[in-house]
């Protein structure tokens, strides 16, 4: 569906840690078993390094630093920010929302607290939901939207298998997502819309019926990043163009002020 959007961005950050890992390095750690070359995942992918959190480093620490810069942006203090929706994969624990540890290391108190999770869609539903509750709710005036990624974690646990399970290609194929992942903060703060600047609408989907497509773990089974990615590709594709191109289409009516849903 199609709904116009009431608000504006008013600060955005990231953080990057300073720790690098190059693609050949990770490759070494396991390509002899494959019989490929240490730079095969920089020729199919292009990635050549990513980035690696410091040691102790959890995603609240990674979220808080990009969130302190877009503060800094925005002019406002943390107790200025009413909600606080932390929307990362991975989180510093399964208990409590990982939103509550930020606002006690920012020093928000005033901010409600809770977690959005929807894999790689994670931060743009919190957008999404921020937008909602700007637009809905006078009192709530800004709404910080963060994630603290460690995709290193994935990483680990792919070459962990790679190197201890029967070498396949298959099992290097669908581990191969997760060979990809870096580690990152990001920060966005979200505010009410004045006049026409800010976000036009947005256009929400979602497709269940491939949910097995990219998997991590379950409550029986915690391990690495599972991804059937050509596959993948081949549904979300058509499915993502599709969806903009009917986006741009409707996006005359909600300037002008008609909701279109589909």
């Amino acid at each position: 569906m199609i709904l116009k959007g009431g608000s504006t961005i008013l600060g955005l950050a990231d953080y990057i840690p300073e720790q690098r890992v190059s693609t050949e390095e990770t490759m070494s750690r396991f390509s002899h078993r494959y019989g490929i070359s240490d730079d095969y995942l920089k020729r199919t992918t292009g990635i050549f390094e990513k980035r690696r959190s410091l040691a102790g480093q959890m995603p609240s620490d990674l979220a808080v630093n990009a969130s302190r810069t877009a503060l800094a942006k925005a002019r406002l203090h943390p107790k200025d920010i009413h909600a606080i929706i932390y929307c990362g994969l991975i989180r510093d624990f399964e208990e409590p929302a990982t939103s509550h540890i930020v606002q006690d290391k920012l020093g928000a108190k005033n901010a409600m607290c809770f977690d959005v999770t929807n894999a790689c869609h994670g931060f743009a539903n919190g957008i999404f939901v921020a937008d909602t509750l700007v637009s809905a709710h006078q009192n709530i005036k800004s709404v910080l939207v963060i994630t603290g990624e460690q995709g290193s974690r994935f990483e680990d646990q792919a070459v962990d298998l790679l190197l201890n399970e029967q070498p396949e290609k298959r099992l290097l194929r669908t581990l191969t997502a997760g060979l990809t992942l870096g580690d990152a903060g990001g920060a966005i703060i979200i505010g009410r819309k004045k006049g026409d600047t800010g976000f036009t609408g947005y256009n929400v989907a979602s497709f269940g019926q491939f949910h097995s497509l990219c998997v991590a773990g379950s409550p029986l089974e915690q391990g690495a990043l599972k991804t059937r990615m050509a596959s993948l590709m081949s549904e979300a594709a058509p499915r993502v163009a599709s969806m903009y191109r009917e986006f741009l289409t409707k996006r005359a009516l909600l300037c002008s002020g008609v909701t279109a849903a589909s």
